[in-house]
């Protein structure tokens, strides 16, 4: 009996500890409670989650204007329908090479107190062929997209203002994340050449520009509604007034300087220019204006 008693007393470890190797807790761990996150960051992975699951989900295509869209799943009909007018107003601009910028080298200030650099030197540049929306982005479908409109101006056929280029760079993402088509800004060489190539003689240009573009004389130094004058010769409207408009392209000082600068070109004129001619500004991506808009290329 006590044979029996003194191995029952061995073995009791093996039937209470055995069934595991037992872990101390590490001394860095702390023993109070779980840090809660942040309401935003609590918001933040809400919206990641929610993404993730879109993403995931199969997307809708069809082709408009024989460009495939691929709808995202949560995409509302009002938000098809500007993706759906950007794209139908997109034309084929065919590459060419033209000449660009003029030999002035100074830099100036116009009368608003914006600088600009006369583009110089002339030089013969290339543009591939690609596509640019005829219109310059209305107030209509930014609202759509953003859900607010900024521009000083109302009117739903008016060319959406006060967009800075950073405002213009989420526009952009937003509508790409819903379509899978890879819009874009123009890049300056695609805006000078639509604007430049093809263009009267002097003695024909002033008179050119008050058919096609709101500026100063006759604007009422206002924006009008896009597409109300005459288009130009690759059927692009406003292109030189109503807004000035943002490209992709950093600011350099002149054309022999590399894109270096933190500022973004801007190119046309606006409502309220004082000149026919159309000048070269920069621009902090960050700034906002009543005389800025811009168009959408891909």
């Amino acid at each position: 009996m006590r044979r029996i008693i003194i191995l029952i007393v061995a073995l009791f470890p093996l039937f209470t500890f055995g069934q595991g190797k037992i872990t101390r807790p590490n001394k860095s761990v702390s023993h109070g409670k779980i840090p809660q996150k942040s309401q935003t960051e609590q918001v933040n992975d809400a919206l990641q989650n929610y993404e993730d699951s879109i993403a995931k989900l199969p997307r809708k295509e069809e082709y408009i204007n024989s460009i495939l869209v691929r709808w995202r799943a949560d995409i509302t009909e009002a938000q098809k329908e500007a993706i759906a007018a950007i794209i139908n107003n997109l034309i084929d601009i065919e590459g060419g090479t033209f000449i660009m910028g003029s030999d002035k080298k100074d830099h100036y200030w116009d009368y608003a107190g914006n600088r600009y650099y006369i583009d110089s030197p002339s030089h013969s540049e290339r543009a591939k062929s690609f596509k640019l929306s005829k219109y310059e982005m209305t107030q209509k479908i930014w609202e759509a997209i953003m859900e607010n409109n900024p521009s000083r101006y109302w009117g739903d056929a008016f060319p959406v203002t006060n967009v800075s280029w950073n405002d213009c760079q989420l526009f952009i993402n937003k509508i790409r994340q819903m379509s899978d088509v890879e819009f874009r800004l123009p890049t300056e060489v695609e805006w000078d050449y639509v604007a430049n190539k093809n263009l009267p003689h002097y003695s024909e240009y002033v008179d050119y520009i008050k058919k096609t573009e709101w500026v100063s004389y006759g604007a009422d130094k206002m924006p009008h509604a896009v597409g109300t004058k005459e288009c130009n010769s690759f059927g692009v409207y406003d292109i030189i007034g109503n807004v000035r408009e943002w490209t992709s392209d950093h600011a350099s000082l002149d054309y022999n300087h590399p894109r270096s600068l933190y500022n973004y070109v801007v190119r046309g004129n606006a409502y309220n220019s004082w000149s026919p001619e159309y000048f070269r500004y920069d621009f902090n991506p960050s700034e906002r204006k009543d005389t800025l808009g811009f168009r959408i290329a891909l």
